[in-house]
């Protein structure tokens, strides 16, 4: 299975409050290297916890790595070949990023208080992250179809895909959700040649 193809041993755990807590029986360790340099790619983005605690960021070594604010340390979240644009969940307790394997870009998930990251799409679509639903329950990405961009959200549990919009091109791909369930996402504009912003609700209605 894919998820282990990158295992990633004693995950730290990390309290939404900004505390530390134990890994598979041990605690948060420091990485014994210098903290690494922030990755430079436009993809791998900084996520704040909720509570502004600590930081998950992608690593100039692709890896995944949480600093904690109140002690200063890095603490190594994954050990694959290349994981990046890392997105902290509204509640606290998941992290979703995107990782490179064999069928090319897909999601992962990993629970910040147990287990090791579990893959969560399996194909050759390289779908990208692009955030979480305001439950926590699911996780947005973004695939290109015939003509556009699919925005859909995956279930964390159950594997479960719905679609949410179909744009009428595909571009960036870069969609925000509101906690009341709105969406916002670039597309086709008639008669002009530059995309525009759009906001719908999450099933695609009274866009505008």
């Amino acid at each position: 299975e894919e998820a282990d193809a990158a295992p990633v041993g004693s995950v730290p755990m990390v309290a939404p409050r900004g505390r530390r807590a134990a890994a598979d029986g041990g605690s948060l360790a420091r990485d014994p290297r210098s903290p690494p340099s922030i990755g430079t790619s436009p993809s791998s983005p900084l996520t704040l916890s909720p509570d502004g605690a600590k930081l998950v960021y992608s690593g100039a070594d692709n890896r995944l790595y949480v600093r904690d604010f109140a002690t200063g340390q890095n603490a190594v979240l994954t050990n694959g070949t290349f994981d990046m644009k890392p997105l902290w969940s509204p509640d606290g307790n998941w992290i979703a990023f995107n990782r490179l394997t064999n069928k090319g870009w897909n999601i992962f998930v990993v629970h910040v208080y147990k287990g090791s990251p579990r893959l969560l799409t399996d194909t050759t679509d390289n779908p990208m992250l692009a955030g979480w639903m305001p439950d926590s329950r699911s996780v947005i990405f973004v695939a290109t179809g015939q003509e556009g961009n699919l925005i859909q959200s995956i279930d964390v549990e159950s594997g479960a895909v719905r679609l949410l919009v179909t744009t009428r091109q595909p571009y960036d791909g870069n969609v925000s959700i509101s906690p009341d369930g709105w969406i916002a996402y670039a597309d086709k504009v008639p008669g002009r040649m530059s995309p525009g912003i759009f906001i719908s609700r999450l099933d695609g209605s009274e866009k505008r």
